[in-house]
């Protein structure tokens, strides 16, 4: 029986690149959640500021191993279960920064962590050694190698997972900088476009009353949802109404962008997506959640009540007809009830739309969960039945939206 550490592991919880993901993840949610209004008008440093402020590490950690001290060794009885008596060495290793990043794991690691206890300002770590062994003759200076080996070993740990975790938190540091600067930009931009948009849809903005300097397209409708007593009931779903209204909605922001290719043919299709979520937040309002449409993914637009997707929508360019049977297998993955409303949203950034809308009636044919072609709604609105992966008995309904975006 040698020298017995009476302290757990530090630097071993979570690693720190997981949970940096989450606060960034954190950090986008938090700036999508914003108001328009608020994020036209506030001053864009100062928005950074307090963000920043919420997320960053206040200090990293620096080591004062010149500074080590030792308490009185204490003759204490073990949580052996033999109850064999040990003299504590304990030692206290001064430090500065922020305490909490001794509970992550760096991105660089090793298979041994060092030990030790944070007690405010300091690392703690405490060193058994059984009274059986002191008793031995000339066990002192053995004793005395050892545990120096195992203090110095335990520091050179500590000194290593302090430089990789100081470095994570500076790679984070520089990540949530830029993560808050892109993400306010983009939603600025996107306000600019949007504003853009409804200004050139030829038709009279109506302005609130509540803020005179800032234009919405038109007064907000109200989706209802079902009540948590119709719930026990029934599915919750959306109506037919409801459902045309939002597809409404969707079709009026795509002829706007159809009509300035040269601005939105270079977008991606998360941008565009967003353009489209604006249009429909500023028309819709719900009594599940304050804010009815939201993005899950990449490019997905959502209606959701109670962990149930009720309408779900997908952005997509063109891309031929694998890209497209890979959309249909993907929003049918997202749906789970028989009313569930789906639609996806093609934007054509190529030649021959016409051969697209041709097309689109047969590809879809192929998908094996195809169930009926309920024909057009328009020129460029195609309406199928598709039954759901986990229940060939359950039917949704899908509509194919197509715009061109070409370039003349």
């Amino acid at each position: 029986m040698g020298i017995i550490y009476k302290d757990g592991f530090l630097f071993n919880t979570r690693y720190f690149s997981e949970i940096s993901r989450e606060w960034l993840l954190q950090v986008k949610e938090e700036i999508n959640h914003l108001e328009d209004d608020y994020i036209l008008s506030v001053d864009e440093h100062e928005l950074f500021q307090a963000i920043y402020n919420k997320f960053k590490f206040d200090e990293l950690i620096k080591l004062k191993t010149d500074k080590i001290e030792q308490d009185e060794p204490r003759y204490i009885e073990s949580d052996h279960p033999n109850k064999i008596p040990v003299f504590l060495f304990q030692i206290s290793i001064p430090f500065e920064g922020n305490a909490e990043l001794f509970k992550y794991t760096p991105s660089t690691c090793l298979s041994v962590r060092p030990r030790g206890k944070i007690i405010g300002s300091e690392i703690s770590v405490s060193y058994a050694v059984p009274s059986l062994i002191l008793s031995k003759p000339n066990s002192g200076i053995e004793i005395k190698q050892n545990l120096e080996r195992e203090i110095e070993e335990n520091i050179k740990l500590l000194e290593e997972y302090v430089e990789w975790i100081n470095k994570d938190a500076e790679n984070f540091k520089r990540n949530l900088e830029n993560t808050i600067k892109e993400e306010i930009n983009r939603r600025k931009q996107n306000m600019q476009k949007v504003k853009f948009i409804s200004q050139n849809l030829n038709i009279p903005i109506r302005k609130r009353n509540d803020a005179e300097r800032f234009l919405i397209p038109v007064k907000k409708k109200h989706i209802e949802l079902p009540s948590p007593k119709e719930m026990k009931e029934q599915y919750p779903a959306i109506s037919e109404k409801a459902y045309e209204d939002i597809l409404d909605v969707i079709k009026n922001a795509a002829i706007a962008i159809e009509r300035s290719p040269s601005v939105f043919n270079k977008l991606e299709e998360e941008e565009i997506r967003d353009i489209i979520l604006v249009f429909l937040n500023a028309v819709f309002e719900g009594k599940a959640m304050g804010e009815v449409f939201n993005c899950s993914g990449k490019t997905d637009i959502l209606i959701r009540h109670e962990n149930t997707n009720l309408f779900i929508g997908e952005c997509k360019f063109w891309r031929g007809k694998k890209i497209f049977l890979e959309t249909i297998h993907q929003i049918l993955r997202y749906a789970t009830w028989r009313d569930t409303k789906l639609a996806i949203i093609i934007f054509n950034r190529n030649k021959d739309l016409s051969k697209i809308l041709d097309e689109i009636p047969y590809i879809i044919r192929e998908h094996p969960n195809f169930k009926l072609d309920l024909g057009k709604k328009g020129e460029t609105d195609l309406r199928f039945k598709f039954t759901l992966n986990q229940d060939k008995e359950k039917e949704v309904l899908l509509t194919v939206l197509i715009f061109d975006i070409a370039l003349p």
